[in-house]
């Protein structure tokens, strides 16, 4: 199994803020929300729920209880397509941030600034 560490960010309590103008969608078990070898359309913020982590149709790693884990940001802000095939493997709740909402985030430090020449946390 594979480590999937760098998608676990459990300190982001400022998600609670979102609630004010984002509602989670609820997806059913079995819903590929993210597919191997494509750039990303959002980044998903996991509030309870398992996934389970594919490539190449081959289980890589599962996550239980996945809670505050924020999958495909790095890649929708980078253009870069995503390494694995994501299936929740459980109901679960998750907030959908499209690229617009993540730099409003990132403006704001609610989120760290992926280190990439592309991405500037302060546009010139």
């Amino acid at each position: 199994m594979e480590n999937l560490t760098k998608y676990k960010n459990a300190d982001f309590d400022f998600f609670t803020h979102l609630t004010q103008f984002l509602k989670p969608q609820v997806y059913q078990a079995g819903t590929e929300i993210i597919y191997q070898g494509h750039v990303p359309v959002a980044a998903f913020y996991l509030l309870g729920g398992s996934l389970t982590f594919k490539k190449r149709n081959k289980t890589v790693a599962k996550i239980e209880n996945g809670e505050h884990f924020l999958i495909g940001a790095t890649e929708l802000l980078r253009n870069k397509k995503f390494p694995y095939s994501v299936t929740l493997s459980t109901d679960a709740q998750v907030y959908i941030l499209c690229r617009s909402t993540l730099l409003e985030l990132i403006e704001h430090d609610h989120l760290p600034c992926p280190q990439d020449r592309h991405l500037s946390k302060h546009p010139a």
